[in-house]
């Protein structure tokens, strides 16, 4: 085939079998993020013992409490993440005999605190807050 110029490309050789190649850019990052989402809610199952529940929350513990201790200002995913990783690890404690999470009075205190706040974003600083109707 024969091209005028570097910019002038015949249409009939872009095409192809591939059902993408006649979609829009638009089309194309949709079908992609389509795929993404779908991964993302992908159901995984794994087997944590007491011991690794109490490690996890321990280690998800020490890396955000610098950061509500100085209301340290985080990025968006940064702040959005810790928040995640606080509750994920709170739910996985429910998990944990109740004599076991006994021994770990100062984790216990964190993730359910008795002064019945919880953690929470704004403006990408995480802060306790009061929760609900104890505003």
């Amino acid at each position: 085939m024969e091209k005028k110029n570097n910019n002038e490309i015949d249409p009939c050789e872009l095409m192809s079998d591939d059902p993408c190649d006649l979609m829009s850019e638009e089309e194309v990052a949709l079908e992609k993020q389509m795929y993404l989402d779908q991964l993302m809610a992908k159901k995984q199952s794994l087997e944590l013992s007491n011991q690794s529940i109490i490690e996890l929350a321990y280690i998800t513990k020490d890396l955000i409490e610098p950061f509500i201790k100085d209301r340290t200002k985080l990025t968006f995913e940064e702040a959005n993440c810790y928040l995640a990783g606080y509750y994920l690890c709170k739910r996985f404690l429910k998990l944990v005999d109740k004599e076991y999470l006994a021994c770990h009075e100062s984790l216990y205190d964190f993730y359910y605190r008795k002064d019945n706040k919880e953690l929470s974003n704004d403006w990408d600083r995480l802060h306790w807050e009061k929760r609900g109707n104890d505003k």
